[in-house]
């Protein structure tokens, strides 16, 4: 179909005419049929535009005949003039009252009462726009809110950079009496035959520059300083109290701007949960993700997800490896898969693999599924955690007041949270604890006691990476509650992690780490056990929940996860999971009757060195 007008792109599948190459290639990959027509959806199929077209220019495809150029776009709407004629013909009763209903009538505003926010939230003002960040306002709250007060750092869920301007009319009996208040609070002495001096001479300037201003040039007012403000929202009612008091009042000075804070509980108009932007689109709600595709028990997340999770040199030396032209072809080749032929360690029996079903429909497909093949599934088990410290740690996790946000995004998990700690930081923590408690019993002179808002997290988590490597220098925490698929890999990390998960679950609910490859699949068992794994390798956790689930509710799945990201602790990736790491923990049986820092572990396996 040729095209009426000469543009510089055309697609040589439909004939239709572009604008740019750009707009045609969007067409190409645009697999909507009412928007981009056919060809998109054939060039997907065929495993993406420059799959297609290496396939056509080979001959292995025909081209096809018979589409229809895509419908043309719709034309964008014009703002409508205002009438600015002098003479109208409205009603009088609407040009007087604001009729809407009216032609040309205005709406009147009406006054929408402020309704109580949530009870956690609190409105911070007075912040000046150069601070009217979400980085610089944490900071603000950082310095405003003392430590060791058992407040956790709150989220800034929403910012306002311009809500209102400066005042800048003069205070009311301020005549010369301010140059002289600020004199005096810079340090130099005044009197008041001084001040009255500079309040003259303040006068006779302003009276200057009013006479030498023409009376034909109209003045300019003075604008004030923009303004701004946000919304914090803290993990529960008692803490917005607390940091209230510390927020309210508070003089803050960066650099050569001093800011005084207000704070206030939030309030919301509208009616509504979420406050508006400029732009119009809703500010986001510190609330945590819903799990809108729960997994079933034992089942992996779809193969292209877990492909993606590599970094595009892996897929490059994938797609290299079965013989594909480009990664897009690969990745497509793997969203066609299927995890049916799932190959077990040792038998052919792969019906607790699950996964999603693939396409095979047609004979091209099949030919993309064969050059891929199933990985094999490897089944290891972590080492058991004394019941002592199993019991400890899931205390702390249900006596948890998880933060109003998770500290990761893109992940499917009710909670997760981010904990910066070590050896020293814990060693800290209870080295204040036990003098706290040895002044309360001396009855002597007790200094403040020092809370830490997840100083029982830190504890219990440290007795457990202490009974099986105290050599292994972590200094960060990763604790999840319902942590599901999301597949990734921990590009920040500088060494291997150890992994530990307890909770109410029985079925599913597995670690499963992939190789580079692609061709091996370790599935470890951590429930009430603790594995050793590389997380720079692509993870994930299958689909847990009780025997025979198939409600909404899966069970309460806790994790722990031990890594670094700190240069001292780096190590070389040797390994992807150390499948010996439990049986050197289980030569001699249960290990509950150890002391806290015991450890069989071998030197030459105790884990980061520097």
């Amino acid at each position: 179909m040729a095209s009426p007008v000469s543009t510089p792109a055309s697609c040589q599948l439909c004939g239709g005419a572009f604008p740019s190459k750009n707009a045609m290639f969007k067409h190409l990959r645009d697999d909507n049929a009412v928007t981009g027509g056919r060809c998109g959806a054939w060039c997907s199929f065929h495993g993406g535009v420059d799959e297609a077209a290496r396939k056509m220019n080979l001959g292995l495809i025909e081209k096809p005949r018979g589409f229809a150029p895509p419908p043309p776009p719709v034309a964008k709407t014009q703002k409508k003039q205002k009438n600015k004629s002098v003479e109208d013909d409205r009603p009088c009763d609407a040009l007087c009252n604001g009729d809407a209903d009216a032609p040309g009538g205005k709406k009147t505003k009406t006054y929408v009462p402020e309704t109580a926010g949530s009870p956690n939230e609190l409105w911070v003002g007075n912040i000046p726009e150069t601070h009217c960040s979400v980085k610089k306002i944490t900071q603000l709250l950082y310095v405003s809110i003392p430590g060791g007060k058992d407040i956790a750092t709150p989220v800034v869920r929403h910012v306002v950079r311009r809500g209102w301007r400066e005042s800048t009319r003069p205070k009311r009996g301020c005549s010369g009496r301010c140059d002289a208040r600020d004199t005096q609070g810079n340090g130099v002495e005044t009197t008041s035959e001084s001040a009255s001096e500079s309040a003259a001479e303040s006068t006779s300037e302003s009276i200057s520059e009013k006479s030498s201003t023409p009376k034909d040039e109209p003045r300019k007012k003075e604008k004030g300083a923009w303004v701004g403000y946000a919304f914090v929202v803290f993990r529960d009612e008692r803490e917005a109290f607390l940091a209230r008091k510390f927020i309210h009042g508070k003089v803050v000075v960066d650099g050569d701007v001093t800011i005084t804070l207000t704070a206030h509980p939030a309030t919301r108009k509208f009616g509504g949960s979420a406050l508006k932007t400029k732009t119009g689109e809703q500010a986001t709600e510190p609330e945590t993700e819903k799990n809108t595709s729960r997994l079933a028990p034992n089942e992996d997340p779809a193969r292209v997800a877990v492909a993606r999770a590599w970094s595009k040199t892996v897929l490059d030396l994938r797609a290299k490896k079965f013989g594909y032209h480009t990664t897009q072809a690969y990745l497509h080749a793997e969203r066609l898969g299927s995890y049916r032929n799932t190959r077990e360690e040792g038998s052919s029996d792969s019906s607790d693999s699950g996964g999603q079903r693939g396409r095979n429909d047609d004979g091209a497909t099949t030919n993309i599924i064969s050059k891929v093949p199933s990985p094999i599934a490897k089944h290891v088990s972590g080492a058991p955690v004394p019941k002592h410290l199993l019991t400890e740690m899931r205390d702390a996790l249900d006596n948890t007041r998880w933060p109003p946000a998770n500290h990761r995004k893109g992940v499917v998990s009710d909670k997760y949270l981010v904990l910066a700690s070590c050896t020293e930081t814990v060693t800290e923590l209870v080295r204040r604890l036990r003098l706290h408690e040895n002044e309360n019993e001396n009855d002597g002179p007790s200094t403040e006691k020092v809370v830490d808002p997840y100083g029982s997290l830190k504890v219990a988590a440290h007795k457990i990476i202490a009974h099986f490597d105290p050599k292994f220098q972590y200094d960060r925490l990763a604790i999840t509650k319902n942590f599901q698929g999301s597949p990734h890999c921990d590009h920040d990390d500088v060494t291997h992690q150890y992994a530990v998960s307890l909770g109410d679950f029985s079925c599913g609910g597995q670690l499963v780490v992939e190789s580079e490859c692609g061709e091996t699949r370790w599935v470890i068992d951590t429930k009430d056990r603790i594995a050793k794994f590389d997380g720079r390798f692509a993870h994930w956790v299958r689909g847990f929940g009780d025997a025979g689930d198939t409600g909404d509710i899966p069970g309460v799945r806790y994790s722990v996860i031990f890594y670094a990201n700190k240069v001292r602790a780096a190590t070389a990736k040797s390994f992807a999971v150390d499948e010996t790491f439990a049986a050197r923990f289980a030569k001699n049986g249960d290990d509950s009757g150890m002391k806290h820092g015991e450890s069989r572990l071998e030197e030459n396996n105790s884990g980061a060195v520097p």
